[in-house]
């Protein structure tokens, strides 16, 4: 007895289209986490700082580099001061620093999941 089979696969998961999709998904996920992130680091410098000049807001801002997205200050001199981080700022003052992107990663933490979920949608269509 002699058997053959001949068996021909096609589809989004044999021919490329769901992984460059995963990519593509990944990619759009995590720049609008960061987007969301840069928001969330507006609203705490809307929320503490006194008397703001607009200048360190303006140079709060989302890129793609080092592999990722970031969400950064562009290393404005006294960013650490502002932040309260204590390596960096003279420890003659007694200013404790606003912790604005310390407090948005954790109002980020509790939003990212929906946020990726919401951009995920289109994507899923792809991979049909």
């Amino acid at each position: 007895m002699d058997v053959r089979f001949h068996v021909e696969i096609s589809g989004p998961a044999f021919d490329g289209r769901a992984r460059q999709a995963v990519h593509d998904f990944l990619r759009a996920a995590e720049w609008d986490v960061a987007q969301q992130g840069e928001t969330e680091v507006h609203r705490e410098l809307d929320a503490n700082l006194r008397n703001p000049t607009g200048n360190y807001q303006d140079h709060v801002t989302t890129e793609r580099g080092g592999g990722g997205v970031m969400v950064w200050d562009q290393d404005i001199i006294y960013s650490f001061w502002l932040e309260g981080v204590p390596e960096r700022r003279d420890r003659r003052h007694q200013f404790p620093g606003y912790h604005s992107f310390r407090d948005a990663a954790v109002a980020l933490d509790r939003v990212a999941g929906p946020i990726a979920e919401r951009t995920l949608v289109p994507y899923l269509a792809r991979m049909q």
